[in-house]
């Protein structure tokens, strides 16, 4: 029952519940009813409420998560324009709908198969592969999740996969959507383009004072200082405990002795191995070896090429069979062995290229075994270090207590953007995890209290964001050479834009592609048969899009991916889909029957939001992602 459960919670199936069911509600919306009930209080759906506190842990991890991804920091502004945080509620609000319908079910995952499926999992393993206590608190910790919300989680989360996989597994997607979805993937087109660039815009007048002033007023994002926080960071890293460790000559002998392999290079020969039926047919072909036959004469004899003998250079445990790797490692260089009746099959050995094993003194290695150990201590120390700060702050010790307390690293930033540069643009200098860091930076309104980050190296930064500075229009004064280099930049593009559009004319009423091309000095370049996804060398995107929504031999144009100039393009032919082979007939099969998995999911979430009475309490959620004040009355959410 455990395995199942495991491999349920790894299929395709557990993915899309999981990632996908939000899905239902960013077609189909969220609330049925939005009230002001409470305070602490998001959402309630039937008798289950999701809390602010809940939701803000929620939110501030996606932001993190999203920030990692995208390899910058997400703010809470660009949070809003890409409707994170109605992700998140939707989320919250899809597993919340279908735990409520799995309770009615009577359904349920018992306590030790949720204990053993935690265990199991590598977040929280020693390198031994073993559950390690510690390393799970601290997850959790840093995650801000605690035990048992952590534990009923996981449980939700697997329960919900079942729930999934009672009514999508089986699926088979109709032949002729196959067939359709093959074509749409598959339909290739070639495409002629020619590419105008700025300079061919001709004489454009620069403009006067007016225009530059109008180009400031129109385009303010342009000329908008970014918004700036004040941040204090307190960080510890096992790398600046380890100097503080001391490692006596005794401990590096110790561990010199019990961890002798890992200064140890294996022996290694090249194995050249002839299988045999039998051990009557190997010794036949050994007497032959004798007699002077050639080791690879006589594989080909028994049907074996050189290539398929030879097994290369290998130390003796990455032989597979043992029987065998014994007896190739008892062989002199040259030797060719007595038959082998190892665990497959009968084998003839000959070993060649011989490198005896290599054994690094104590000496050698003294000092990088001290470096080791002592950054192993410090791992452990950084663990001890981490509950210690978290008591502090319980505490309302300051940063600056707590550094001089335990001799850790404080910063003061006095401004800093969602970059990483100061207000003159700069780089503020080295971060730890940059882009985690400034993710949380950004996503933590002043004055709240943010979860420790674990970094790359296993240590720990602790983040105040002690004020903001609101993104601010720059006066026109201070900008006005930048604003006119823009405006004049403008006027070039609308031109070479009305140019573009009369030779788009000239083409659509019959002038060849070649005729205008050779008139401006240009060459045609036509591309290679390309899919709607392919791509190359000076065809940008946009081309690509239209050209598969037109009839071969249509002209159109589109702007250069660095906007830069224009493409003026023919669709010079349609080479239809292949038909797929069996592998890439699967994957398209793979591929439609998630998508209708999509669906199901879609319509069972739906159906349980319409059934359920779903209450969102708007004034708690614009508080709990950091837009509004308190709700009236509230005095605050946590």
């Amino acid at each position: 029952m455990l395995e199942t459960l495991r491999k349920g919670a790894k299929t395709w199936v557990a993915a899309i519940f999981i990632g996908l069911l939000v899905l239902s509600f960013a077609v189909w919306g969220i609330a049925d009813i939005f009230g002001g009930y409470g305070t602490r209080t998001v959402a309630t759906i039937a008798d289950k409420d999701i809390t602010a506190q809940d939701f803000q842990t929620a939110y501030r991890n996606e932001l993190q998560s999203l920030s990692a991804r995208f390899g910058r920091p997400i703010t809470p502004d660009m949070a809003q324009l890409f409707g994170v945080e109605q992700r998140v509620l939707a989320r919250m609000v899809t597993s919340a709908v279908v735990d409520t319908h799995a309770e009615r079910l009577g359904l349920g995952i018992a306590d030790q198969t949720v204990l053993r499926l935690i265990q199991a999992d590598p977040s929280f393993q020693s390198s031994d592969g073993s559950f390690n206590q510690l390393i799970f608190r601290q997850r959790l910790a840093q995650a801000g999740i605690s035990e048992a919300a952590y534990v009923e989680d996981r449980r939700g989360a697997l329960l919900r996969a079942q729930i999934a996989g009672a009514f999508t597994e089986e699926l088979t997607p109709p032949t002729v959507f196959v067939d359709a979805s093959n074509d749409y993937q598959n339909e290739k087109r070639t495409i002629a383009h020619v590419t105008i660039g700025l300079e061919k815009a001709g004489d454009v007048p620069a403009p006067d004072d007016a225009a530059i002033k109008a180009y400031y007023d129109e385009n303010p994002q342009e000329f908008t200082a970014p918004e700036y926080r004040k941040v204090e960071l307190l960080s510890v890293t096992p790398e600046a405990l380890a100097a503080t460790v001391e490692v006596s000559d005794e401990d590096v002998e110790q561990d010199y002795e019990a961890h002798r392999s890992r200064h140890t290079t294996p022996a290694r020969r090249r194995i050249q191995q002839i299988s045999f039926p039998d051990e009557a047919t190997a010794r036949t072909a050994l007497e032959a070896i004798r007699g002077g036959q050639d080791f690879v004469d006589a594989a080909k004899l028994a049907g074996q090429t050189a290539s398929d003998i030879d097994l290369g250079i290998q130390s003796i445990d990455q032989l597979a069979d043992p029987v065998v790797a014994l007896a190739a490692f008892a062989l002199g260089e040259g030797e060719v062995s007595e038959p082998i009746k190892g665990t497959f099959t009968t084998v003839l050995l000959r070993a060649s290229e011989i490198t005896e094993e290599v054994v690094r003194p104590l000496e050698e290695v003294r000092d990088e075994i001290r470096t080791q150990i002592a950054r192993d201590r410090a791992v452990s120390a950084v663990a001890d270090l981490y509950d210690a700060v978290e008591d502090d702050r319980a505490a309302s010790m300051s940063f600056a207590e707590i550094a001089a307390k335990h001799s850790l690293a404080h910063r003061v930033i006095e401004a800093i953007d969602a970059s990483g540069k100061a207000t003159d643009g700069t780089d503020v200098g080295e971060l730890p995890s940059t882009n985690e860091l400034l993710g949380a930076i950004f996503s933590t309104e002043p004055g709240t209290e943010a979860n420790a980050l674990e970094t790359t190296d296993q240590g720990f930064v602790w983040l105040d964001v002690v004020a903001s500075t609101p993104a601010a229009l720059k006066p026109f004064e201070s900008v006005a050479e930048a604003a006119r280099t823009a405006a004049e930049r403008q006027k070039r593009l609308d031109a070479l834009r009305d140019l573009s559009d009369r030779l788009l004319t000239q083409l659509n009423d019959g002038k060849p592609l070649g005729d205008f091309a050779k008139d401006l000095g240009l060459d045609v370049v036509t591309s290679e048969p390309l899919t709607r996804t392919g791509s190359a060398p000076g065809l940008p995107a946009a081309v690509v899009s239209q050209a598969f929504a037109m009839a071969e031999g249509r002209h159109g144009v589109a702007w250069t991916d660095a906007r830069d100039g224009r493409v003026l393009f023919r669709l010079e032919a349609v080479t239809p889909a292949p038909a797929p082979a069996d592998t890439a007939r699967t994957a398209i099969v793979d591929d439609l029957t998630r998508q209708i998995a999509d669906d199901l999911i879609g319509q069972y979430t739906n159906a349980l939001r319409d059934h359920y009475k779903v209450e969102i309490n708007q004034a708690a959620l614009d508080y709990a992602a950091g837009r509004t004040q308190p709700p009236a009355g509230g005095g605050g959410l946590f």
